[in-house]
């Protein structure tokens, strides 16, 4: 049995790594040397470039069937966007500031496009992404958080798939294009779901590398 226990913590795991220019992105902005600290802020960097994915790629398909009916919603998907790609310049200012502002952000944000676009294009879908994914930029440690930017997703939304209109305020007679987006959502919601997992287990993987490096040294 001892020679079989051996053997497994022998095997080396398989090599997952990410490219480089993820982790360069991933590390943007963070200056902290604490490692639990600066891997939640990396989580918060790949949580908002994947934020920032799912409101530009919808932009580009809701514009490419309707540009002009929804062209004060473009203005605004635009400006969340910036917010969005700007909160790696956050972590400087404080540990946990970079994931609170992304997360009010996201939630805000989805609960305006939400009534904007109405319930039939089902963007309350991206609350199971902003509500889920905070245990990954706020951790264990700080799971009150978690506990409460989830409890604000949950609420919003209820909310949204109660009292939002059902087919917005712009454009209410075009559902073919609302079933587009209810399309769309999904698919952006699995695969940012999708990469935050790949991202969180390779970074554990390379962490748990490095740490039997250095007990061999």
């Amino acid at each position: 049995m001892n020679h079989l226990q051996e053997l497994v913590r022998s095997q080396e795991p398989a090599k997952i790594y990410l490219p480089r220019w993820v982790e360069r992105l991933a590390d943007f902005g963070i200056t902290s040397t604490d490692p639990q600290l600066m891997q939640r802020q990396r989580l918060t960097n790949i949580f908002s470039y994947g934020s920032a994915f799912c409101v530009i790629s919808q932009l580009i398909v809701i514009a490419v069937q309707e540009f002009a009916g929804f062209l004060i919603l473009h203005i605004i998907l635009v400006t969340i966007a910036a917010a969005q790609l700007s909160i790696p310049r956050l972590h400087r200012y404080g540990p946990g500031l970079g994931g609170h502002m992304l997360a009010a952000i996201n939630l805000s944000g989805i609960f305006l496009v939400n009534w904007a676009y109405g319930r039939d294009s089902q963007i309350y879908v991206y609350y199971t992404l902003a509500g889920g994914v905070s245990i990954f930029i706020f951790g264990i440690e700080h799971w009150r958080s978690h506990a409460a930017w989830l409890a604000v997703a949950a609420a919003g939304m209820l909310v949204s798939m109660k009292f939002a209109p059902r087919e917005g305020l712009f454009l209410p007679e075009n559902h073919a294009l609302r079933e587009l987006i209810a399309a769309h959502a999904f698919l952006n919601t699995l695969a940012v779901m999708a990469f935050m997992v790949l991202f969180a287990m390779a970074s554990l993987r390379q962490t748990s590398r490095l740490r039997r490096q250095t007990g061999n040294q």
